[in-house]
């Protein structure tokens, strides 16, 4: 029993440090913008776009629509992952999140 106990911490604290090297990751290679997209019935549509921060050249677009969350919000916190895997971020994809329009979140 306090053996899994172990393993159960073990494995908790792999993950956390796996997720802050993720973000770091992010941070240093990509700049983050957040826009409201207003859409034709009036409600906004809060996006996140990730550009990388090597502008050499011209980099492929992957728009991904969810209607879940595109959290974290604000510009200066970043998300642990990009893309469907680590490759896509790796290549220098920009990355553009659409969420649920942003009134569903907030109030005010």
């Amino acid at each position: 029993m306090k053996t899994l106990g172990s393993a159960a911490i073990a494995f908790t604290l792999a993950v956390r440090v796996a997720a802050a090297q993720g973000v770091e990751f992010v941070k240093a290679n990509y700049t983050k913008y957040e826009f409201q997209i207003p859409m034709r019935d009036g409600k906004k549509l809060f996006t996140s776009v990730y550009v990388p921060k090597d502008d050499s050249e011209r980099w492929p677009i992957m728009l991904d629509r969810t209607p879940y969350s595109v959290a974290p919000y604000g510009i200066d916190n970043y998300r642990a992952a990009l893309g469907p895997n680590e490759k896509f971020a790796k290549e220098k994809f920009i990355f553009r999140l659409p969420g649920r329009p942003r009134a569903q979140y907030e109030r005010g």
